[in-house]
C-alpha cells in the first residue's frame, strides 16, 4: 500500500533520535484538485506524490548498516547467497541475475550516500 506525501521525498530520511531510516521507492505523481471545479473557474490542483514506504532498522546509521538493511528489503541473506553460489558455478547461465542483484547493490550504497551516510 502506498503512502501519501504532499511533497517529493528523498528515498532515505534519516529520523533524528532513532536508529529509523524511512525508504520511499517507486514514487507516483499525481495531480489532485482540492476544491470540485466550478464553471468558468480554474481548479485549484496540486501534486501529491505516492510511495512505497519502508521502515529500515539498521545496527546504527552508517552507510554500512544502512546498506544491508536497504538490501535486505529485497534479498534475504539465504537469497543472496545462492545468488552467490549460482554465479560461481555458472557465470553465463546466471548473468542476469548477478547483474541485477549487483546493480542493486549499487542503488543501495548511492542511496546510502545521498543521505549523507
Amino acid at each position: 500500500m502506498k503512502q501519501i506525501f504532499d511533497s517529493q521525498m528523498p528515498t532515505l530520511t534519516l529520523e533524528t533520535g532513532s536508529k529509523k531510516v524511512l525508504m520511499c521507492t517507486n514514487e507516483e505523481v499525481e495531480t489532485v484538485y482540492d476544491n470540485p471545479p466550478v464553471e468558468g473557474a480554474e481548479p485549484v490542483a496540486r501534486q501529491q506524490y505516492k510511495y512505497d514506504v519502508d521502515w529500515l532498522e539498521p545496527e546504527e546509521k552508517a552507510k554500512g548498516p544502512v546498506v544491508d538493511a536497504i538490501i535486505r528489503t529485497r534479498y534475504s541473506l539465504s537469497s543472496e547467497l545462492a545468488i552467490q553460489r549460482h554465479y560461481n558455478n555458472s557465470k553465463t547461465t546466471y548473468k542476469q541475475e548477478w547483474e541485477e542483484y549487483n546493480q542493486f547493490c549499487e542503488w543501495a550504497k548511492e542511496k546510502a550516500a545521498e543521505a549523507g551516510l
